[in-house]
């Protein structure tokens, strides 16, 4: 019967590991090293670079910091995982910014886009977004009330950019749905079910048209 290919793995993180019994590192490894060839590869890169288990390398593989993290759970003392590059926590680094291995909440805060809002002018963060109209969060939710207007005003092209104020002067959406207007196939669409909430804390909508 062969050896199972995380069995060389956890002998050699035992030797630098005392903070976990043998036995279950080699269970750990086990449950995650499970096909012969990434076994090989990660084997081969501690053989060359041992330090990798205790340096918090931003260069760490994914498989390595999935072993060191069970690990962790599990009472090691020693092993560490790698060093984000954004808020310099040591953690699982499962995304990549700029050629670098980043954390989850990096790699979101990275893709948030700073703006002046539509309605209060102020520099913030990006929250949803209408038309040309862009809105930061406190704003947007000050328009939940309005998702009516929103929608009905988008299917009929009726505004580019959505002001509150100017929302504030339209007609109701019931008596808007039945002016004469040319539908065309996206507004028949919006009349026949969900439409999505162009705010990203929000679900779907139906239009009451």
């Amino acid at each position: 019967m062969s050896e199972h290919p995380g069995r060389p793995i956890a002998e050699l993180i035992s030797t630098v590991e005392a903070g976990v019994p043998a036995d279950r590192l080699r269970e750990i490894v086990a449950a995650i090293v499970v096909r012969p060839h990434s076994g090989a590869r990660q084997l081969g890169q501690l053989h060359v670079d041992p330090g990798l288990l205790t340096s918090a390398d931003n260069a760490m593989p994914t498989l390595l910091q999935r072993i060191i993290a069970a690990l962790l759970e599990a009472g090691a003392t020693s092993v560490r995982l790698p060093r984000c590059t954004g808020c310099g926590l040591e953690r699982m680094l499962p995304e990549r910014l700029d050629g670098h291995r980043v954390c989850s909440k990096c790699k979101k805060r990275a893709g948030t886009r700073a703006i002046t809002c539509h309605c209060c002018r102020r520099e913030r963060q990006l929250a949803s977004f209408v038309g040309d109209a862009d809105y930061c969060g406190a704003c947007w939710r000050d328009m939940y009330g309005q998702a009516s207007a929103i929608f009905v005003a988008a299917a009929h092209g009726l505004i580019p950019s959505l002001d509150p104020a100017v929302l504030g002067g339209l007609r109701p959406a019931s008596r808007l749905a039945r002016a004469p207007v040319a539908l065309g196939p996206g507004h028949r669409r919006l009349r026949s079910g969900l439409v999505r909430s162009p705010c990203p804390g929000v679900g779907p909508l139906r239009c009451p048209l």
